[in-house]
């Protein structure tokens, strides 16, 4: 097989959440790539497809498991342009050029508890509209400003707010969209809104209900990638 090493570089960023998810399926289907898999603690989980069309030459070789996702990364970085992809046994996967391979160990598909099995969760939103990188990427600066690890996000009328801090407990910071979309709806999530945010390439859905998980949905031209982030409940 043969792809654009930054391809490849970024869909593994947007499945892992930069690497924080860190054992990863990559099932070579007819289609392409798909991946479905659950951080820690079930925080968050991630679906992907990286289409076959993204691939200069493609093979369905079959669902291999990734063992550490953040090694992956660092591999591909260290390639330049196009690179040949080729499983050598049960185990083995080779990245490599003509002037440089690359050997990465592959797991062994029963230590790799967080790979979701089953369809897409039927989550209940109640808002959904268009964001994209540069706007979320103030929202992290907030977080990282006011050392909190924490966003309230909340839709009521014409505004979306996303809120970072408390009203009279802590230092707080408002980012604020005027919108003329329907439903009203408030959550409070993590700080896996970071590495999200990192992954992104630029525009995305978000879409969220009243204390349930928020979906994030990218799509691109080689790839879509679904991200559910789990909420912080009051008490949990």
């Amino acid at each position: 097989m043969k792809i654009k090493a930054k391809i490849l570089l970024d869909y593994i960023q947007k499945v892992s959440l930069n690497s924080s998810i860190m054992m990863l399926n990559l099932n070579f289907t007819d289609d392409g790539v798909k991946t479905a898999v659950a951080g820690t603690s079930n925080v968050a989980m991630t679906m992907g497809m990286l289409k076959q069309r993204a691939f200069e030459d493609y093979t369905p070789i079959g669902e291999v498991f990734i063992k550490n996702s953040r090694f992956l990364l660092d591999v591909l970085k260290t390639f330049d342009d196009t690179i040949e992809i080729e499983k050598l046994d049960e185990f083995t996967l080779k990245f490599f050029t003509d002037k440089r391979e690359v050997y990465n160990l592959l797991a062994d598909e029963s230590i790799c508890e967080n790979v979701y099995k089953k369809g897409r969760p039927d989550i209940k939103t109640a808002v959904s509209l268009v964001l994209d990188k540069s706007y979320m990427s103030n929202i992290i600066k907030d977080m990282k400003l006011l050392t909190m690890n924490t966003v309230t996000i909340k839709k009521e009328g014409d505004k979306l707010v996303f809120q970072v801090g408390k009203e009279n407990e802590y230092d707080y910071a408002k980012n604020i969209i005027i919108c003329d979309i329907e439903g009203d709806a408030k959550v409070d999530v993590g700080e896996t809104l970071i590495p999200f945010v990192d992954s992104l390439t630029d525009k995305f859905t978000l879409s969220f209900g009243n204390d349930m998980p928020i979906v994030l949905e990218e799509k691109t031209e080689y790839m879509e990638v679904t991200t559910y982030i789990a909420p912080i409940i009051e008490g949990d």
